[in-house]
C-alpha cells in the first residue's frame, strides 16, 4: 500500500483495519493505537505508529 493511502476516521477508527497500511487486524492483534484531534484509530505495528506520527493527515481524509 502507498504512503498515500486515505481511509476515512470511521473507518481507521475500527479495530479490523490498520490506519496506515489497512492491514486486517483481529481483535487480539489490535495492540497499536495512535491519536490525532481526538480520535484514536488502530495501528497493526509499530512501524506504522512512527508513519502515521510522522503525518496523520496523509491518512486521514480531511472533511
Amino acid at each position: 500500500m502507498t504512503r498515500d493511502s486515505h481511509v476515512s476516521a470511521d473507518e481507521g477508527r475500527r479495530p479490523g483495519r490498520c490506519i496506515v497500511c489497512l492491514k486486517a487486524i483481529g481483535p487480539d492483534e489490535a495492540r497499536w493505537t495512535v491519536h490525532f484531534r481526538g480520535a484514536e484509530y488502530t495501528a497493526c505495528c509499530p512501524s506504522c505508529v512512527q508513519m502515521f506520527n510522522r503525518q496523520p493527515g496523509q491518512f486521514i481524509e480531511q472533511p
